[in-house]
């Protein structure tokens, strides 16, 4: 069998010698004709090839490896090891492929309603390769601050570990294929949705003999993966006999049909019969297509795993075990952790999914601070936006199985259900005899908190030296969070569903070919019908009764502009995690002088955080990422000595490998941070023509002007930082940061202005139904302080509206650093309690402009109405309720609406408000 370097160390070259295969027919009579051939055939054979190589970003996405079904991970692109390190020197890598933002992001449909979900770091994906190397220890990278020694002795046990899992377990075996398969065009068709007699013969997908041996491999693969999570917590099923092995698996499966009133069930989950026939569809849908496939758990700070480490949240720990699976299977598996402290969703979902990004698996967890109608909201929008219809796991479901006729994906796991089937802890001697990860789970009160948490703020690395001292553990490890052992176990309950969700979609192609012949019959897995038919169903149903009766939950809590809850929402905001492609200050216009609000800061390393060696799994216990990862392959010829000598600079030294490893990290990062939170820290040239004539409610003579006194508040990302809620963002680590491999993405950043801050004027893309919400904060500046940029300005904008004398950002910069170094502690100081009245002055107005037009000027008592927060923080103000522009929705697409806002006060011109999202449809 070819080693594996032979496939990862053509990686590189998998895209580029494509060049190759494209020839320029020139027929030329004379040397000009030959001369003009020659240029447009080198002109066209670029456009060409660009175009190729568009395709393969999205139709033949993996390229970290030759073969489509294979293992791509480690090897050449695992940078932390030193054979990757020295790999990289030598030109060789995903890290050297030249990943530009408008070739990965060309839309998978032609609807125009996919929303960009995916940037070059989940594509390049270090800490994948980092992670599910089979024949590298992620324990024993050069990077630890550990004695060679130590890291040698921990990967030869990880060398007979991962050999005593294949002779147990048995591994993935690469499917035998010879040469090169033509690769169908899934771009030109709606969703994917490719029709059979448009795949090339060749195809992969259309050979009866791989697809057989594939399914074959795929099915063991599974079978693998789910019994090792059986045996995890003490349920191993070999020699079991049928009857005793059916019982386990019905201890941990999934049931179908929505459950009764009081009707208890077995196993970890249920789903809907059409919730599991939608998730076999979409599987099927995604293994035929090489498409990708995005889980997304939305929530609060439960859901984010607030005091335990990012990657310990479930969620994660599900993508932990699941993405080599996903990966050998071809697709490649995005997963989010959306989830945010001391907030719901509703910051969120007002925007649909552009926030979230894609989702093909949605969970709801935030009963803590969302008990409401909103999540009602949450459910709709999660099925009416973006351009893929998610499989949404939630115990608040309201009425939408009534408003979708029984066709709406949706299901709930049984948690707390499914935990009383583990062993039982009964004292702290007793637990020892349990296997690892099923202590203290099953418990009592008094023990289920022994051990919760064993989460740390550092792991010592030779890279990176902290600039100030970590503490010894993160926050907010409190009672209502979880620990890691919890949050563990629900992820193997969401990598179960999608184990079970996989086995079935096999069976079904298996039976499909038997049925219809090669390729799988279209009736089985294409989708866009399905998700047309839910969607129209929910967003058509009409309701009978009187009174509230008359209303979806949705509608009741949006009362004044109740068409939300039956369209697709979309938006831009400032919090994250977020999908980092919808920025709201990507929205915003700079002032005449170039000056629009920004953020400095520079984390202070931007590679993958090490896992801590204090969470690797004991020795002797059930390893299921290592079931997973396993191959038949043969380990990838690379050189991994090196001399362990920190202070020296030659070749083979560790402090070169090191710097090695530390380029590489940073390699085509400038593209990916210039087109997310960095647009905060642009610079734009100074602009003339911005200023636009007032057509009504002033003064023709007034020009309507971007502001330049609007600043960022609380700007937890830094400017290169990408927060996007996945294992591949970097977050939170700006300079003071205690606890920096925390790898929490929140954050709640907005946008700070006050009467002198002049108009913040935004660009508002498509708007249909003729809805433009803000969510706005009347609580963000205390009023004893002021904001930096107008504290001495006597006059809007100081007087320099139309000035364009470019602005200095480094005075300005400079400034604010002396400033930050000397009122830390007044600032604090300040930070009493205030009610609304010492806040919104009683000259108060909020003016709305949409295209030049004063369309609103929103007095104290009206804008104080808007201030109750449907859920937690989150309060919403209307700024364009236009229901005449909502009725032309058949016979238009849309228009591009300049939105401006402005406060004005006399009494209180250094009051400042705080906008951190626009919500539109």
């Amino acid at each position: 069998m070819a080693a594996r370097s032979s496939r990862q160390g053509a990686s590189q070259n998998f895209i580029w010698n494509l060049f190759a295969s494209f020839n320029t027919v020139c027929i030329a009579k004379s040397f000009f004709a030959l001369l003009l051939g020659f240029i447009l055939g080198n002109l066209l054979t670029t456009l060409e090839f660009d175009s190729k190589r568009k395709n393969l970003s999205q139709d033949k996405a993996f390229v970290h490896k030759a073969k489509v079904h294979s293992s791509g991970f480690g090897g050449v692109n695992n940078i932390a090891q030193p054979g990757g390190a020295r790999a990289y020197e030598q030109g060789e890598g995903v890290a050297h492929i030249d990943l530009q933002i408008d070739d990965l992001f060309i839309p998978s449909n032609n609807l125009g309603n996919e929303i960009i979900s995916i940037g070059p770091p989940n594509i390049i994906n270090h800490f994948g390769h980092y992670l599910h190397d089979e024949f590298r220890s992620p324990y024993a990278s050069h990077l630890y601050d550990k004695p060679k020694e130590f890291l040698q002795q921990e990967q030869e046990s990880y060398i007979r570990k991962m050999k005593q899992i294949r002779e147990d377990w048995g591994a993935w075996t690469d499917i035998e294929d010879t040469g090169d398969r033509a690769v169908p065009d899934f771009r030109s068709v709606p969703l994917r949705d490719l029709p059979n007699d448009a795949f090339p013969q060749n195809s992969w997908q259309t050979d009866p003999q791989y697809i057989t041996r594939f399914i074959e491999e795929a099915r063991a693969l599974v079978t693998r993966v789910t019994e090792s999570i059986f045996a995890e917590y003490g349920y191993p099923v070999k020699g079991l006999s049928k009857e005793e092995k059916e019982a386990v698996y019905q201890k941990f499966g999934v049931s179908l049909g929505a459950p009764t009133q009081n009707e208890e069930r077995s196993g970890v989950a249920w789903l809907t019969e059409a919730a599991m026939d939608g998730l076999v569809r979409k599987l099927l849908h995604s293994m035929i297509t090489n498409d990708d496939f995005y889980v997304v758990m939305a929530g609060h700070s439960a859901a984010a795993a607030h005091g335990n480490n990012f990657h310990q949240s479930s969620i994660l720990q599900a993508h932990y075990i699941l993405e080599p699976v996903f990966d050998k299977l071809g697709m490649r598996l995005i997963t989010r952790n959306m989830a945010m402290g001391g907030a719901g969703t509703l910051h969120f979902s007002l925007a649909g999914k552009a926030l979230y990004g894609e989702a093909d698996f949605m969970v709801w967890d935030s009963g803590m601070t969302e008990n409401g109608r909103t999540s009602d909201f949450f459910n709709k929008q999660a099925i009416l936006s973006g351009a893929r219809m998610p499989i949404l796991f939630t115990y608040k479901q309201f009425e939408l199985l009534q408003e979708t006729n029984g066709t709406a994906w949706v299901g709930e796991i049984l948690m707390q259900q499914s935990l009383k089937n583990l062993p039982e802890t009964q004292d702290e001697v007793q637990v020892q005899s349990l296997p690892y990860a099923a202590r203290y789970l099953n418990a009592p009160a008094h023990l289920a908190k022994i051990d919760k948490y064993n989460s740390i703020c550092w792991e010592d690395r030779t890279d990176v030296t902290p600039d100030a001292k970590q503490d010894a553990h993160p926050g907010s490890q409190v009672g209502w969070h979880p620990g890691f052992r919890t949050h563990r176990y629900e992820g193997r309950i969401y990598t179960l569903i999608l184990l079970e969700g996989l086995k079935k979609a096999l069976d079904k192609w298996e039976e499909g070919v038997e049925q219809d012949g090669f390729p799988l019959h279209e009736s089985y897995w294409h989708v866009g019908e399905s998700y047309a038919r839910v969607r129209e169903t929910l967003r058509t149903y009409e309701r009978t009764g009187e009174g509230d009766k008359a209303f979806s939950a949705c509608e009741l809590e949006f009362p004044e502009y109740p068409r939300i809850c039956r369209v697709a929402m979309t938006g831009h905001g400032m919090f994250t995690p977020r999908n980092m492609y919808n920025d709201l200050l990507d929205i915003v216009k700079p002032a005449p002088n170039g000056y629009k609000p920004f953020d400095n800061r520079k984390m202070q390393y931007d590679s993958f955080d090490l896992l801590p060696l204090g969470q690797k799994i004991p020795d002797g216990e059930v390893d299921v990422h290592a079931v997973a990862i396993v191959t038949t392959s043969e380990a990838p010829d690379l050189n991994h000595d090196y001399e362990d000598l920190n202070d020296s600079n030659t070749p083979d030294s560790r402090r070169w490998l090191r710097k090695i490893s530390e380029r590489a990290m940073k390699y085509g990062m400038t593209d990916i941070k210039n087109s997310n939170a960095a647009t905060a820290s642009r610079k734009p040239k100074p602009n003339k023509n911005l200023a636009r004539k007032l057509t009504e409610g002033e003064d023709s003579s007034t020009e309507l002007t971007p502001g330049r006194g609007w600043e960022m508040s609380s700007p937890f990302y830094c400017s290169d930082s990408y927060c996007d809620g996945s294992t591949n963002s970097f977050c939170n680590r700006a300079a003071g940061t205690k606890c920096l491999a925390y790898g929490h993405n929140d954050g709640r950043t907005r946008l700070i202005g006050n009467p002198l801050s002049g108009w913040l004027v935004m660009t508002v893309p498509r708007v249909k139904e003729g809805i433009i919400l803000a969510r706005m904060e009347w609580w963000c500046q205390n009023p004893r302080t002021t904001l930096e940029t107008t504290k001495d300005w006597k006059e809007v904008n100081d007087g320099k509206t139309m000035d364009t004398t470019p602005f200095d950002y480094d005075a300005f910069l400079e400034h604010r650093e002396l400033l930050s170094e000397h009122r830390g502690i007044s600032d604090r100081q300040l930070a009493v309690n205030f009610k609304m009245d010492d806040v919104i002055a009683n000259d108060f107005f909020m003016d709305i402009a949409v295209n030049g037009k004063i369309i609103k000027s929103m007095g104290k008592d009206e804008w104080v109405k808007y201030t109750p927060e449907h859920a937690k923080i989150c309060a919403v103000w209307p700024v364009l309720n236009d229901e005449d522009m909502a009725k032309r929705r058949d016979d238009w697409d849309g228009e591009e609406i300049e939105l401006a806002i402005r406060f004005r006060s006399d009494e209180k011109p250094q009051q400042s408000f705080c906008i951190s999202h626009i919500y539109y449809a």
